[in-house]
């Protein structure tokens, strides 16, 4: 998994666009998750301001998210699934961030939990 990238992007709510904001090398697998709150990555203050500050313009409509793929063409191809439209052809992050002093840390990341449905017994 060491070749896996993380994504930092905001989707719209009504699911009808995404932004790529960031895009990061990353250890854990991480599924499609709402961020509640990006301090929790641990990035550069001044980064970490100017993707807080593109978020709080843009609440209304988008929210961030965060999620792992192999690729960029492995990201589209999740969030096609999940229903998403109008996706960038090509992964041009709004921020680019040529060397990290630290890296992020993904781990602070809460799992996202599912729940299975059990398949109904058959009466005997």
């Amino acid at each position: 998994m060491a070749d896996e990238r993380a994504y930092l992007y905001l989707a719209r709510r009504n699911r009808r666009g995404v932004r790529v904001l960031l895009s990061f090398p990353a250890k854990e697998k991480i599924h499609g998750t709402r961020m509640s709150d990006i301090r929790m990555l641990g990035l550069d203050t001044s980064l970490e301001r100017d993707i807080l500050l593109l978020i709080y313009d843009n609440r209304m409509l988008w929210e961030p998210w965060i999620e792992t793929a192999l690729g960029y063409a492995d990201l589209v191809r999740s969030l096609r699934r999940r229903g998403f439209h109008r996706i960038p052809h090509a992964a041009n992050p709004i921020f680019e961030v040529k060397s990290w002093r630290r890296m992020p840390i993904t781990r602070a990341i809460p799992k996202k939990q599912t729940m299975l449905k059990r398949r109904p017994t058959r009466p005997s």
